[in-house]
């Protein structure tokens, strides 16, 4: 028996837009490289979308970032890092950072995604540099931007710690700094699609999927 048109066609939109990506994120083989320089980057490293909310929380996120917005996600290297001296990286020699200092980074999964865990830094390890953060914590959000999981506070040093997280079913990570016009480090964020994803079926007969397979509505967009 063969299904009904509008199912396979679902069914089929769902295989072939969902990213597959399971492991850890270390941003290795990006160089130094702010994100909103190169839109490719926004729209396909690791399958996702990468963005960042200037003031913290998703109501006013930009996702992905603005090609204009020269704000948001950057990776970095020692041996080209954005503040000297850096801090040691978890694995490799790169990083990620919140350039022109966001009080958010955002990453949008797309689908239902699980987040173990990450690691966060001070963006320098000279204690003096004024803009660098204090504190980070972890938010994640489901398909319709709830607010479905927090991590707790972790107050940051000039070496890369790690935040347990445990989140399931999140569509989007939100890494918020503990007040705007300040930088951080990132490195080494694992994640694996989540092991129970909403079928067509189960979401409505697949209208409100439409989120859910990159066919993303005009985000909010906040210009710092």
């Amino acid at each position: 028996m063969s299904l009904p048109p509008i199912v396979v066609s679902s069914l089929s939109v769902l295989v072939i837009a969902s990213p597959l990506f399971a492991g850890t994120i270390t941003f290795e083989g990006l160089g130094s490289n702010p994100f909103s320089f190169d839109r490719a980057i926004q729209t396909t490293y690791q399958g996702f979308h990468w963005g960042y909310s200037a003031d913290g929380g998703i109501a006013d996120a930009t996702i992905p970032s603005l090609d204009t917005s020269r704000t948001g996600w950057a990776s970095a290297t020692t041996s080209s890092p954005p503040a000297s001296p850096p801090p040691t990286p978890v694995s490799g020699s790169t990083y990620a950072w919140n350039f022109n200092s966001p009080q958010s980074l955002f990453i949008d999964f797309l689908t239902p995604h699980d987040v173990t865990s990450g690691y966060f830094a001070k963006l320098s390890t000279d204690v003096s540099v004024p803009k660098n953060a204090t504190a980070i914590q972890l938010f994640g959000y489901d398909e319709s931007e709830n607010l479905v999981a927090s991590s707790s506070i972790l107050n940051l040093t000039t070496g890369f710690q790690q935040i347990n997280a445990g989140f399931t079913n999140v569509r989007f990570l939100e890494i918020r700094a503990d007040t705007a016009n300040r930088l951080f480090a990132v490195d080494d964020i694992v994640v694996s699609p989540s092991s129970v994803i909403p079928t067509p079926a189960a979401a409505g007969l697949g209208l409100p999927l439409l989120g859910m397979l990159g066919i993303t509505r005009p985000r909010r967009q906040h210009m710092a």
